[in-house]
């Protein structure tokens, strides 16, 4: 995945997901560390419930699996 590319999903990650109170920010990993796919890792205050299935559906159309991740107030994951 070129750098455009991933800056292209980030941006449209933002413009659908940026003003949703759950959300915090974005990452796109070519290999995620725990399972080596392509994936859209979502930064997330709490896990939504209703909002779930609209990320899956982005990440599905650019060919990525989707990650949440809870952070805190710092960005830092929870555990």
């Amino acid at each position: 995945m070129t750098e455009q590319q991933r800056k292209d999903i980030l941006v449209e990650t933002v413009k659908r997901f940026g003003r949703m109170e759950w959300f915090r920010d974005a990452t796109v990993h070519d290999s995620y560390p725990n399972t080596g796919e392509p994936t859209l890792e979502i930064k997330v205050n709490y896990l939504p419930l209703f909002e779930r299935k609209p990320v899956m559906d982005f990440a599905l159309s650019v060919n990525l699996k989707e990650k949440f991740t809870i952070v805190d107030k710092y960005g830092k994951p929870v555990e």
